[in-house]
């Protein structure tokens, strides 16, 4: 079998819940390759999951003319000789995309070479690497319903978005993961990440508000790319100028990895984005929330998954444009031990069920897979 997908988060953490929701039935993941691009996180994520993994070149697929179109065009084509080889080399049973460029040259290969394919869609609105792709596709897996308007003329599943297994089961004590973290059980958590790559608004709120957080809460905060204006240059930065005491409440960290699940643990209370494996986790492992949807996100996708979890009062939603130092302190103010307790049961009630076995059933039933899985 082979996986390909990457480029962003959302896209890399389907991939790798499905590799290991596949491992979990039977499958052997030494045979399972992950064709992805060198500049993306999957790489790095599929080697900490010793998942075989190969690069090709990727050229990134715009809606719009632009000047770059001309630049990337090669750069996909490259990517789709590379492709070819590859799994004309490899010849694998079936090809699953999760999404992102780095997919498309590979899937488009694979109908050439008449493999079938399955395509997994994590968003409401599905990005244009997806719908490209779908056009390929013997079957589509779906997260959400309202997925499979875009898809007309597939046969479409709605299957919910996997989780990491390690996030799904044999969680640490907090006490354990506290532990490992460096932080006191005496003191909140407050965890916030802006996704893999950062947000520059969040970690410029976090940054304003830091002498006012660290009096309250310890603060695990992801804060993406160095280079970023607000990123951990800046934010290092600003925290040296706590005392000392202070400073050890405040944990800076470019990169959340195999850690994720004590930080999850600890926490309690999430301060992120709203993408579709940021709300994926928090109902699945039903964390309390603070949310700051990404205004920019196709469809005003962002927006849509975190008004889900606003009404039914499992998390707290602010505009970017409302977000300050003052509106984050007031949005926490109102999380008092009891609310969060709430708001963890609240979110608990969203979460999808049964998805990990729904979507390896699903690959498994294609033909030419000589799998089979338990049903859930």
């Amino acid at each position: 079998m082979t996986i390909t997908g990457g480029g962003s988060g959302g896209h890399t953490s389907a991939a790798v819940g499905i590799v290991q929701a596949l491992a979990e039935a039977g499958a052997d993941k030494r045979q399972i390759l992950w064709i992805g691009s060198s500049k993306g996180i999957e790489g790095k994520v599929a080697e900490r999951e010793s998942i075989p993994f190969r690069t090709i070149s990727v050229g990134k697929l715009r809606r719009y003319w632009s000047i770059d179109n001309l630049i990337d065009i090669p750069r996909i084509i490259k990517g789709a000789i590379q492709s070819w080889r590859i799994l004309r080399d490899y010849r694998p049973s079936i090809v699953v995309g999760t999404g992102g460029f780095v997919s498309v040259p590979v899937v488009a290969a694979a109908r050439l070479l008449r493999i079938p394919i399955v395509i997994h869609e994590q968003t409401i609105v599905p990005g244009l690497a997806n719908r490209i792709a779908s056009r390929f596709a013997t079957l589509v897996l779906v997260a959400f319903q309202e997925s499979a308007v875009h898809f007309k003329g597939k046969k479409v599943e709605v299957v919910g978005n996997p989780l990491r297994s390690e996030l799904r089961k044999g969680l640490p004590t907090r006490k354990d993961a506290l532990k490992r973290l460096g932080l006191d059980a005496g003191l909140p958590v407050l965890y916030v990440t802006g996704g893999a790559q950062g947000a520059n608004a969040i970690n410029k709120a976090i940054a304003d508000a830091l002498p006012d957080l660290v009096a309250k809460w310890q603060i695990i905060h992801q804060c993406g790319d160095k280079t970023m204006e607000y990123g951990e240059a800046y934010l290092n930065e600003v925290a040296r100028k706590l005392d000392p005491d202070a400073r050890r409440r405040y944990l800076i960290r470019p990169y959340i990895g195999p850690e994720i699940v004590d930080v999850f643990t600890a926490a309690d209370v999430l301060v992120s984005r709203s993408g579709a494996a940021t709300i994926n986790e928090i109902t699945r492992m039903g964390l309390p929330s603070i949310l700051v949807p990404y205004p920019l996100a196709v469809a005003n996708e962002q927006d849509r998954l975190a008004r889900i979890l606003e009404r039914s009062e499992a998390a707290i939603v602010i505009n970017q444009s409302d977000l300050n130092s003052e509106s984050l302190i007031r949005a926490l103010n109102k999380l008092g031990k009891e609310e969060r307790e709430a708001m963890r049961r609240r979110a608990r009630t969203l979460a999808p069920h049964n998805v990990e076995e729904r979507i390896t059933r699903a690959i498994f039933e294609m033909p030419g897979q000589s799998q089979t899985v338990v049903a859930p």
